[in-house]
């Protein structure tokens, strides 16, 4: 067995992991207890890595040779890859012979290397000239970059992990930090234990799991950050504790905002964000006071229409307390991909070139052209991610390269990406997964590499560059990124007459050291940094200039920020609210987020059925009182509609949400969440509702909020099937299930099972379909053969078919049906999914309806992933468990070891641990008295 380092390809913590492999099969990984980001823990996403490499996953899900479609909607056929990389080559140039290099679009992602980013870069700009280039970065980090920017002249967070145990306050802002970056907040929860006085304030209109663990949460009404913000500035301006002679010495701009938040009253405040002004007054004291305060924030205050003025306006509140450039302070933005940071430093955005260089600045773009070897770079700025889709769905853009990221579930307003890629006359996708929805809609696909198998860098949240190393070889013939980029860059090249290349690389590295040198002098200077170094001394931060002993952990510790007459500049941008406000049409305001052991688009995760423990369907979260209010029952079906789109899907209760607001998890694309309209338009997932909306400045859409209403949906047929299936088969028939969705008015289609593979359907309309549509979903879940149990009724559609297979003396369910009356689901769906013995006869299993001999419970709600701990047992455990809050989940985890391995469970732990009454001390018996001393009488003895 070999083990290699390498990273995680998830979130922006940048973990370090080990990789074990034997041969060309990755059989295990853990966390490297090296790593500087995470010290060897692993969440459970990242523990699970090596079954997504599984021999079973690539053969089934990954794409393992180019393919091409001789027309849209036709199947892809195998092609080899130097006929696919010069129909690339040739399709591309005739576009921009004919249409101006401006009709090409290239769409790439936070989940590059570094290596694969600088590459694509300079295709676009240097080669093709054409800014047409932007990232789904665009949809997490671009609010960010343009906030650091704005006020502290640089994109460059000023913080780093450490800072989280050096805090006196920790101020977390629209992030759920515990399920989106959870090894992070496992650092944060040790930290509090050991300085037990941290002071935690959490800003976010759901009560989440982070919200747990806050000494204040401040439950704003969506979209109000920006105005909450200026009441603890006037707050602290009030109160005195801003810090003047940091701002005479270190500022500008401060009269202008201390004009603007003059209006923004505690008592205005209050009732603007729906909270309390003594709480408004509790947070301004102690992230004034505190000697040191660290903020953390992420996708709440990113993904907005304000995205830019939110992010200002909290390093506003740094810089007017002189909370910045010292230990455990700094508004820390956290980064949502595993290589965000890289492509940033890279330029891979249509505004930006390479090291934080600006498109707009003449000077910075002769740099680059003179970098690059080329007359020069076009000054006209690129598309962004959103823009770019709606100038293909107009007709503007007419190739569109789309390398590693699914937008076809990520990009806002489905309806209109999905008119950009019907529309446009060519679409490339360069993908590892065969199984996204983009991909259904490629003209070509290129195979390319994965975790495990790519070779390059990274950047995280800290500015730690770490390396990414193969622990075996690509499958099939599946090729780096930046390879297949230069492949067609050389052939675009050889199609223009150059004889001389741009793109001279074999190895990766060469790349690296072409970017290396780009950012020589800049903020970002990695001119000391080498491949040799990364590998001898381990990740390292920028800036790491040439002569520099190591790279520099916080910035600005001196004062001077990264402006041309070093001084931060304060923000003086207005609030404005949400860019769709709740009204009497749409009177719900829809939020969304991730789970936590889910990520993005889930085309990794969403191979594995043991991550949908936590969260196992799609589902719609409603406060309790709106669903009574719409007489909706737990899991019953509801429309959910926008000004865009309109889904179907079940709602569950959620006491965390405040009324008037509901919740749907990022992940739930078609490949999950599907169906028709009553018009044959598809329902493509929760972004079929949100809107393109964007920030100003940014760019960034508001992904985070919509205006919504929910319908209790009227659909009386319903499916229910699911099976165990062979390991071999079980993604081949999601992916043959996944046209079959559209055909319904509502489906969903997931997996389950830890060491068994399984899928589950679940469909609904309004009147039974063909028969036939169901037969085929019979075959592809193993319903089809001679030992089928089978009952059917035509004419009222009800349709049952059960396969039972012998267990050890006994009878188990592998596989069932139920359509029409799907009431049976409640007890036989437990029955399969537990694997548990089947004791009645064919018969009873049949009847209409089916009745069990004694009611079967659901299974409780998983809250374990790593040990498949569920929450009926951590009840009854805790009832056991007496002490303190400490000493009651320490017992708890000794019995049931949940939160042991990864941790990310903790908070939901130390939740139940509150709700759950400890066991009642025995009353003391009374000590007992001693017999009175009685004085010896005179003349006794």
């Amino acid at each position: 067995m070999t083990e290699t380092r390498s990273t995680c390809p998830y979130c922006g913590v940048g973990c370090g992991v080990l990789i074990q492999a034997q041969g060309d099969r990755i059989t295990g990984v853990r966390g490297d207890p090296d790593h500087p980001a995470n010290l060897g823990k692993l969440c459970t996403k990242g523990s699970t890595l090596h079954l997504t490499a599984s021999p079973a996953i690539n053969a089934q899900a990954r794409l393992l040779q180019p393919m091409h479609r001789a027309q849209r909607g036709a199947p892809a056929r195998p092609l080899g890859w130097d006929a696919a990389l010069d129909l690339a080559a040739n399709t591309l140039h005739r576009i921009a012979r004919a249409h101006g290099p401006d009709a090409i679009g290239l769409y790439v992602s936070g989940q590059l290397l570094t290596e694969d980013y600088y590459v694509f870069n300079k295709l676009a700009k240097g080669l093709l000239g054409t800014n047409n280039i932007d990232t789904n970065s665009r949809l997490c980090m671009s609010s960010a970059v343009a906030g650091y920017k704005r006020t502290l002249g640089a994109d460059a967070p000023p913080a780093c992990y450490e800072d989280l145990e050096l805090a006196d306050c920790l101020f977390i802002a629209g992030s759920n930090m515990a399920w989106a970056h959870p090894v992070l907040y496992r650092r944060l929860e040790e930290a509090r234990a050991r300085r037990p006085g941290t002071k935690l304030v959490v800003v976010d209109p759901r009560r989440t799991d982070t919200c747990e663990q806050a000494d204040l949460h401040l439950a704003i009404q969506p979209g109000t950050d920006v105005l909450l913000f200026h009441g603890l500035l006037h707050v602290m301006l009030w109160e005195g504790w801003t810090d003047a002679a940091y701002i005479a010495a270190h500022t500008s701009g401060f009269d202008a905002l201390k004009a603007l938040v003059r209006d923004a009253t505690p008592a205005a405040v209050a009732a603007a964000c729906g909270i309390r002004a003594e709480d408004l007054l509790t947070a301004a004291r102690w992230f004034a006071t505190s000697p040191a305060t660290l903020s953390l924030y992420c996708q709440g205050l990113n993904q907005s229409s304000s995205g830019t003025a939110k992010n200002a306006a909290l390093i506003n509140l740094h810089l007017a307390t002189g909370q910045i450039g010292r230990p455990g302070t700094g508004p820390f933005s956290l980064t949502g991909q595993p290589n965000a940071m890289g492509g940033r430093e890279v330029g891979g955005l249509a505004n930006l070139l390479s090291a934080h260089r600006d498109l707009a600045n003449p000077a910075h773009r002769a740099e680059v052209a003179a970098l690059w070897g080329v007359p020069s770079v076009p000054e006209q700025p690129g598309k962004t991610a959103v823009e770019m889709f709606q100038a293909a769905a107009d007709g503007q853009v007419k190739a569109l390269w789309i390398a590693c990221t699914n937008p076809l579930q990520s990009l806002p307003d489905q309806a209109t990406v999905r008119r950009a890629v019907e529309r446009a006359e060519f679409v490339i996708v360069q993908e590892a997964f065969a199984t996204t929805a983009t991909a259904r809609h490629a003209d070509l696909l290129l195979p390319a590499t994965t975790w495990g198998e790519k070779d390059g860098t990274v950047t995280n949240s800290e500015r730690r560059i770490s390396r990414v190393r193969p622990a075996v070889p690509a499958p099939g013939a599946a090729r780096h990124d930046w390879r297949i980029a230069v492949d067609v860059a050389r052939r675009l090249e050889a199609l223009d007459g150059r004889t001389a290349t741009l793109f001279p690389y074999e190895t990766p590295e060469q790349v690296w050291n072409e970017h290396r040198a780009s950012t020589a002098g800049r903020d970002l200077d990695i001119t000391g940094l080498s491949y040799p170094l990364l590998e001898a001394q381990g990740p390292q931060q920028w800036p790491y200039p040439a002569g520099a002993a190591q790279g520099r952990a916080r910035l600005y510790t001196d004062g001077r920020f990264a402006t041309p007459d070093g001084r931060a500049r304060f923000d003086a941008t207005p609030f404005r609210p949400v860019a769709e406000p709740r009204d009497a049409r749409y009177p719900v305001a829809l939020l969304t987020g991730r789970l936590r052991d889910q990520w993005h688009g889930a085309s990794r995760t969403g191979q594995l059925g043991r991550l949908f423990g936590h969260a196992p369907e799609p589902a719609l979260q409603l406060h309790p009182q709106d669903m009574e209010r719409r007489g909706l029952a737990p899991g019953a079906l509801a429309h959910v509609t926008s000004r865009r789109g309109s889904i179907v899907v079940p709602v569950q209760p959620d006491a965390g949400l405040q009324p008037a607001q509901a919740f749907l998890p990022m992940h739930w694309g078609e490949e999950f969440l599907s169906g028709r309209s009553s018009t044959g338009q598809p329902l493509a997932g929760v972004n079929a509702l949100t809107t393109g909306a964007s920030c100003p400045v940014s760019l960034q859409p508001e992904l985070k909020h919509a205006a919504v209403k929910v319908l209790k949906a009227e659909l009386p047929w319903s499916l229910l099937a699911l099976a165990w299936l062979p390991e071999e088969d079980a993604l081949r028939a999601r992916g043959r299930l996944a046209p079959l969705l559209a055909e319904f008015p509502y489906a969903s289609c997931v997996p389950f099972g830890r060491e068994r593979h399984g899928v589950l359907l679940r469909a609904a309309a309004h009147e039974p379909p063909d028969e036939r549509l169901l037969a085929q979903v019979e075959v592809l879940l193993g319903l089809d053969g001679p030992q089928v149990l089978r009952y059917a009724d035509a004419r009222r559609g009800q349709r049952r078919a059960l396969r039972l297979v012998p267990a050890g003396g006994e009878r188990r369910l592998e596989a069932l049906l139920l359509a029409g009356d799907t009431a049976a689901g409640a007890w036989m769906q437990p029955l399969l999914q537990q694997e548990l013995p089947v004791t009645l006869d064919a018969r009873q299993l049949l009847a209409a309806p089916p009745r069990p001999p004694v009611a079967q419970p659901a299974a409780a709600p998983q809250v374990c992933t790593c040990f498949d701990v569920r929450e009926d047992a951590i009840r009854t455990a805790l009832r056991g468990c007496a002490g303190t809050e400490d000493a009651r989940l320490a017992a708890l985890q000794g019995q049931l070891r949940c939160g042991t391995n990864c941790g990310s469970c903790i908070p939901q732990l130390r939740r139940l641990v509150r709700e759950v009454e400890a066991p009642a001390s025995p009353s003391p018996r009374p000590a007992a008295q001693p017999l009175p001393v009685i004085p010896a009488k005179a003349g006794i003895q």
